[in-house]
């Protein structure tokens, strides 16, 4: 628990002091505050900045990825390269660490479930809509954000309170640049982790058969040059997340 408040709180004051300077230029008035005053709810914004994973000043670009949508959950250790394949089963998507643990909790259709290695899948909560878990809150590993999209309705961002399974939506205002630039970027599969980040790219070679191209998971850790990490070679493989710790990265292989 430590290690995840630890790097989840360096994250915290990197992202805050670069979001207060890009809204700064947009004239945003408080930008400059992660504490909001009394009677005025904290901003769509601030929120997500307690949240582990979430770059204060995304890319306004689209990266790859959402060709992948089920497959198999592999987890890669860090300092040994090794990966390890946690489900047989293709059915899942959007895996994420749960906070001190080297559990995971993914996507089975609109089904939450928690997953540990040599154990069957444990299913949580089935969530109507949902299409993406994103990460852990840093004030409280309990809550869980995610993205729904319910037909004919806007997308919804909500925190999930793992022991209760209640919802609590994340209102965001439609009509502003930079909320609609973090819903994006939401969407999006880059993750970022205070020097760390995560991102998917997309890798092709040439075969007899001709050119044969697929997504790999790429591994930045400051000033260090990105490496794959996935080496699907061939397989599209995407939807990765860090661990608490930084030492194990999640993803998702397409079968």
């Amino acid at each position: 628990m430590n290690s995840y408040r630890s790097l989840c709180a360096r994250l915290l004051l990197l992202t805050i002091v670069a979001v207060t300077s890009v809204m700064a230029q947009n004239q945003v008035a408080s930008a400059g505050r992660v504490q909001k005053s009394k009677g005025e709810p904290e901003s769509f914004i601030h929120r997500l900045l307690r949240i582990c994973g979430i770059a204060a000043a995304p890319s306004t670009l689209k990266g790859p990825g959402d060709e992948l949508k089920n497959g198999q959950i592999w987890i890669i250790d860090l300092s040994s390269g090794k990966r390890q394949q946690l489900t047989e089963s293709d059915a899942y998507r959007s895996p994420v660490f749960v906070p001190a643990s080297n559990d995971v909790l993914a996507l089975e259709g609109t089904n939450l479930v928690r997953l540990s290695l040599g154990a069957d899948a444990r299913k949580l909560y089935p969530i109507s809509g949902v299409n993406k878990l994103v990460g852990f809150s840093v004030d409280n590993p309990d809550e869980l954000l995610l993205i729904r999209k319910e037909p004919a309705a806007p997308v919804s961002v909500e925190l999930l309170s793992l022991s209760t399974g209640k919802r609590t939506p994340l209102p965001y205002d439609a009509a502003s640049s930079q909320d609609r630039s973090m819903l994006e970027h939401l969407q999006s599969w880059d993750r970022t982790y205070d020097s760390k980040s995560l991102y998917v790219k997309h890798e092709s070679k040439v075969k007899l058969s001709g050119t044969a191209e697929w997504t790999d998971v790429y591994f930045k850790d400051g000033a260090a040059e990105a490496v794959n990490v996935s080496k699907c070679d061939g397989s599209n493989c995407g939807q990765p997340s860090l661990s608490a710790d930084g030492r194990k990265i999640v993803f998702v292989m397409e079968q």
